[in-house]
């Protein structure tokens, strides 16, 4: 047991305290592996890299095929897998209802992977965040 003197109030007070067992070392496979029950928009697809001059964030994106029934909004529908290899982590889906989803693909990942508009890229998506159904 051990005990943390601390001041608080003018006046000292002990904390008593147990020690903290040794952390467990995770190997790789662990820490890299997807979460279980996954939601996948996508696994293993060749996609299009798209390029849309003067849409700002989302001139290059993906768009997911058979994603326009998924029910959610801006903030609330995020995804997180692979792109090219490239791991992507809670990313922002833009909807636009009766549309299928998109995800914006910025210069840092599109450097990485080496491709541009118009390119193959194989993708894996799931969703990582609960869509918000409710529309406040």
């Amino acid at each position: 047991m051990n005990t943390l003197r601390l001041f608080v109030n003018n006046k000292y007070q002990h904390l008593n305290f147990e020690k903290p067992s040794k952390p467990k070392i995770l190997n790789n496979d662990l820490l890299n592996a997807e979460p279980k029950n996954l939601k996948y928009l996508v696994s293993g697809a060749e996609l299009e890299l798209k390029h849309v001059p003067n849409m700002g964030a989302w001139t290059y994106h993906i768009e997911i095929p058979d994603s326009k029934d998924i029910v959610g909004r801006w903030g609330f529908l995020k995804a997180s897998g692979t792109i090219d290899g490239y791991k992507v982590e809670n990313k922002n889906l833009f909807t636009i209802a009766g549309q299928n989803k998109r995800i914006s693909i910025n210069e840092k990942i599109r450097k990485a992977i080496n491709k541009t508009g118009g390119d193959a890229v194989i993708v894996t998506l799931y969703l990582t965040q609960v869509p918000a159904t409710d529309k406040g």
